[in-house]
Order: structure tokens, then C-alpha cells, then sequence
């Protein structure tokens, strides 16, 4: 028997009344809530956020990322992966939740009601009643909408036109919260939900196949993890693998599939910080406790040296791969900040790919993303994070044998971006499996 909190949300000071009433799972972390709460409210979901009770802030996570500067007054106490019933508990408690530090819109949100019953994952959130029309975004918080009310209700010629071309409408009803557009809302964010609840369940059905010995990374590793296992090995005085080994490990390289059709070749290599496949390659086999690095020399680990004895592909890979996923920084690919995350987005696309059954585009893997992620779609960010994203996705994806890149042809809405087509590897999606049954 799950619970559920039956929530009463009012867009505080408003003109016209404006509520809404829904019923969620207590266990919705503020992020997930955010979520919902725009698509009930009818927001867009383009501005910062965060939850207030009491003296207590649940900010935006990039109020907490150091690498980001954001200049506030808003504190930053503490990120939004607090759950629900963590601050509502009993009937009557209250919290606030405030969009748009700019427009301002100050939400009161009340529990009214718990409800204990069984529930269908894709059907977790439910609107029950939805008053009031939800406000345009940027049209100046409650003093800018109280004068679009105006411009309407007494029509004048002027001012009404440049808010009638500015909404795209010749009508503005603030009585009607367009219940059939806010139901497709609610479906949409289930659906994310959905994918989101799913992937935190993915185990990867892993055997010692052909498979996975000839993923990328396997193959690399081949050649360090063969030296490794007849002893340590000495490193350059800088810290690099020594030419010879490089030069094997990049030949390796020259022949992978997903690597061929660079626009640039060479033969040689003179150095391991030339490839970039390689130098992250060596760093995940070091975060995945196979290796480790000491006195200048490179050696396996007793976990490594074991798996390796029993010929354990299957878990090597398997470290390898929870490594890249949360031990490795990805600002390593290419310089851009270190937003964290980006790799949360990882597995939940995976999912979707699996769910898909076919091509997606690079574009619409960002929209889904800033769907599943409020985080990542905030308007003090620039657009260079949605190439950061695809960039690291396609890598990491690529490397490990997970996902076929097909690159699409550029266009001049486009011409800076690396477009591709992406699809889930068949052989990955039958290692995909769930440890719980998905409804």
C-alpha cells in the first residue's frame, strides 16, 4: 500500500483566484516535484526555483555547484534531492515554493489529505481540480498580470494590442485553467517520471559474450591491462605510459569503427595526452578499482588481478562501465564546467533509447533531457551545455558499445553543433534488465 498526499497549491496574491489540487507520491524527491508543479500550474519551466519552510531552503542544485556563479540574495542551504515527506509529514503542514526569482511567483502548497492506496507508476501523479488560468511567463509577476487583466477587461486600443500580439491571442481568459491541456501536462511528466523511476532500477544483465570482450574500452584496455597483469608497470617522468604501450593501445584505436571516420588521421603517437580515448580510458580503469597508481608505477589491484586470473570479462566491463558513470569527472572530455549533473541524465536515456526502438536525434535527446532534468534546463545557462551533453553522452556511449552513431547532415540553423542519429546497440538493450516489475 503506497501513500499518497493530496496537496493544495495557491499562486499567493494573485488578481483571480488560482489553485490547483493533486495528489502525489510522498516519496517525490523536490526536483521530481518541481516537475510537477509546472506542469500543473501550467509554467514553462524556464526560470530558477526553490522551496521555503520556515527558515529552510531547498534552492536550485546550481546555487550549489561551485564551478557555477550565480550572484543572489537567495541562500543556498541545501539542493532539492529532499523528498517530500521529508517536509510535509501531517495534514495541515505547509511550504512554499517560488518560480521565477525575477516575475516572483510565490506558491502556497498545503497538505490537505493522505491517502493510502495502491498506484500505477504511470499514473503516480493525478490533478483532481484546477482553478484559474496560469499566468504568461515574463509578463511581470502579480502587478504585470493584474495590468494585462486590465489592457483586456477595459480595452484599450493600444496597450491591448501589444498585449494581444504578444500572447498570440485576441482573448485572455483568466477564469479558464484549460483543463485538457493541463491532463496532457500531467501525462507528459508521469511519463518522465516514469523513465526516471526505471533507470535508478537498471542492473546490467552482463555474461563473459563476445559482446562485451569487443567493446571499445575492452579492446583498449587490452594491451595496459596485459602488461599490468605480468607485473607493475614504470611510468614516464610525467606520469604518462610509456610510448610503446600507447603506440599498441592507439593502434587499437585506428581500428575501431566508431573512430574512423575522423576527419583528421595520423599513424603515430607521440604521447598518451595526444588521444583522448585513451587517456579517459587509463582514468576509468584507475576510478574502477582494477588499477592503481603508486610511486609512479601503474599495477593492478588484488580485485583486478583476480578478474583478470578468472578471465571475468563480464565484470570487468561492469566495473569499468560504474566507474565511467560515477567516479569519472566529465568535465575530462572537453573543458566545459563540471555540472554533476549531466551524468544523471545517462541512464535514463538509455531507457528511453530502449523504449524508443529507434533512431532519436541528438536534438530531441536534449529536450528529453531538460525534461527528465529541471536542473539542466535553466535560462542562466548557455546553450554550449546542450553540445557538452551530447558530446560526453555519445562518448561514453560509443566507448562502451552501448548506443550506434549515424552523424546528420549540418544546417544553417545548425552549423556548429555535432548533429547524429542515436540508437540503443541490440546487444545493450538485452543487458538492460529491471530488479522490480515496471507497470
Amino acid at each position: 500500500m503506497a501513500t499518497l498526499y493530496r496537496l493544495q497549491i495557491t499562486l499567493q496574491d494573485t488578481p483571480v483566484a488560482i489553485s490547483r489540487t493533486i495528489e502525489v507520491p510522498d516519496t517525490l524527491s523536490l526536483n521530481q516535484f518541481h516537475l510537477v508543479l509546472q506542469a500543473v500550474m501550467g509554467w514553462e519551466n524556464s526560470h530558477l526555483y526553490q522551496f521555503e519552510q520556515g527558515e529552510q531552503i531547498w534552492t536550485h542544485p546550481a546555487f550549489l555547484d561551485p564551478s557555477f556563479d550565480i550572484v543572489s540574495d537567495f541562500a543556498r542551504d541545501q539542493d532539492c534531492e529532499a523528498v517530500l515527506c521529508m517536509l510535509l509529514q501531517n495534514v495541515g503542514d505547509t511550504m512554499k515554493y517560488l518560480y521565477d526569482f525575477g516575475d516572483h511567483w510565490a506558491h502556497d502548497i498545503e497538505l490537505i489529505a493522505i491517502v493510502r492506496r495502491e498506484f500505477s507508476l504511470s499514473q503516480a501523479v493525478t490533478l483532481l481540480e484546477a482553478k484559474g488560468a496560469c499566468p504568461p511567463e515574463d509578463v511581470g509577476g502579480v502587478d504585470g498580470y493584474a495590468q494585462l487583466l486590465a489592457a483586456f477587461a477595459n480595452e484599450d486600443a493600444e496597450e491591448l494590442a501589444d498585449y494581444q500580439l504578444w500572447l498570440g491571442c485576441e482573448q485572455w481568459d483568466a477564469g479558464n485553467a484549460k483543463p485538457d491541456v493541463l491532463a496532457k501536462r500531467v501525462q507528459e511528466v508521469n511519463n518522465l517520471l516514469l523513465h526516471s523511476v526505471r533507470a535508478r532500477f537498471i542492473n546490467w544483465a552482463l555474461n563473459p559474450s563476445d559482446y562485451v570482450n569487443q567493446t571499445p574500452i575492452m579492446q583498449l584496455l587490452q594491451p595496459l591491462l596485459t602488461v599490468l597483469y605480468a607485473g607493475p608497470l614504470k611510468l614516464t617522468v610525467k606520469g604518462n605510459l610509456p610510448l610503446k604501450l600507447v603506440q599498441a593501445m592507439f593502434n587499437v584505436e585506428q581500428n575501431l569503427p566508431c573512430w574512423q571516420q575522423r576527419r583528421f588521421k595520423v599513424s603515430k603517437i607521440h604521447s598518451e595526452q595526444e588521444s583522448a580515448l585513451i587517456s579517459i580510458s587509463r582514468l576509468i580503469a584507475q576510478k574502477s578499482g582494477l588499477v592503481k597508481l603508486s610511486a609512479n608505477k601503474l599495477q593492478l589491484t588484488k580485485t583486478g588481478e583476480k578478474l583478470l586470473l578468472a578471465q571475468d570479462h563480464a565484470k570487468i566491463y561492469q566495473k569499468l562501465l560504474a566507474a565511467a558513470l560515477d567516479k569519472l569527472r566529465w568535465t575530462s572530455f572537453d573543458g566545459y564546467p563540471d555540472f554533476s549533473f549531466y551524468q544523471l541524465g545517462f541512464m535514463p536515456m538509455l531507457d528511453y533509447l530502449q523504449q524508443a526502438g529507434t533512431d532519436i536525434t541528438s536534438d530531441a535527446l536534449i529536450d528529453m533531457l531538460r525534461q527528465w532534468l529541471p536542473e539542466f534546463d535553466v535560462e542562466a545557462y548557455d546553450d554550449y551545455i546542450d553540445d557538452a551533453f551530447v558530446s560526453r553522452f555519445k562518448f561514453i556511449g560509443e566507448l562502451f558499445g552501448l548506443i550506434s552513431v549515424k552523424p546528420l547532415p549540418d544546417d544553417e540553423l545548425h552549423l556548429l553543433r555535432d548533429r547524429f542519429s542515436v540508437s540503443l546497440n541490440p546487444e545493450a538493450a538485452a543487458m538492460l534488465r529491471f530488479s522490480y516489475p515496471v507497470v
